[in-house]
């Protein structure tokens, strides 16, 4: 499936979220917890959900496999804890173990669900696991739009 579109370049997600309200622009990508309020007061429209499923925080809103056909689409806003590429194992380590604990706890895990986001706390090694997957779908999708490094 092709679309034609035209790329606008924002600096953040309100900034985007603001140009589709005042009609500058048709459509934007942002993050879910970005937009959740003004979804909410009806002053921005969800189309699509950009996981391959339907997220728990709106399950209203269907994935963009069920609104285009899209299938294995699956784009996610994660976040991770990172230090430097320097950071002794056993530091690294240390931090894993406890960063798991707190991310698993059920007040942090209702605190990230408050923010608009949904937990999924990994172990270190598949966290490592992850970001390799992740930097191998988008270099594909990079040479798959032609996009070339400015």
């Amino acid at each position: 499936m092709k679309i034609d579109t035209v790329g606008v370049a924002y600096k953040s997600a309100p900034e985007a979220m603001t140009s589709v309200i005042g009609g500058q622009v048709t459509f934007s990508v942002v993050d879910f917890a970005s937009s959740q309020t003004l979804i909410q007061s009806g002053r921005l429209r969800g189309i699509a959900e950009t996981t391959n499923s339907r997220t728990a925080l709106a399950p209203e809103l269907p994935t963009i496999a069920e609104v285009t056909g899209l299938r294995d689409f699956g784009v996610v806003a994660w976040t991770g804890f990172f230090g430097p590429s320097g950071l002794p194992q056993g530091i690294t380590d240390r931090l894993a173990t406890v960063l798991l604990k707190i991310v698993n706890r059920k007040e942090m895990q209702e605190k990230i669900l408050a923010m608009s986001a949904e937990p999924a706390p990994l172990n270190s090694t598949d966290f490592k696991a992850y970001v390799k997957s992740q930097l191998a779908v988008w270099e594909r999708q990079v040479k798959m739009a032609g996009i070339v490094p400015e």
